[in-house]
């Protein structure tokens, strides 16, 4: 292979990274809405599950606790969503 098809080469490959460099920041816009919205209805679900949650005639332990838990993981992941949001807004700026 000669040095000028070496350049070429070196050229492609540096535009192929640039190009998808420049592909990647166009849709933070979109990722954030969508972790936005994701973490918003895991929040609303987590309300949900631990609005409704009382021990009744027939309520296990294990279906209970669960449930509390299941609840606990939504609010974390749905925070942990916004946080994320946050951090891409602030990075943006």
């Amino acid at each position: 292979m000669s040095n000028h098809e070496q350049h070429n080469n070196h050229n492609e490959h540096n535009h192929d990274e640039t190009y998808h460099h420049e592909e990647k920041e166009e849709l933070p816009e979109g990722k954030l809405a969508l972790f936005w919205i994701f973490g918003s209805i895991s929040i609303l679900a987590g309300a949900w599950i631990a609005g409704r949650l009382e021990w009744v005639l027939g309520t296990t332990p294990l279906s209970y606790y669960g449930a509390l838990f299941l609840a606990l993981l939504l609010f974390l992941f749905g925070g942990l969503a916004w946080i994320g949001v946050a951090v891409g807004v602030a990075q943006q700026k």
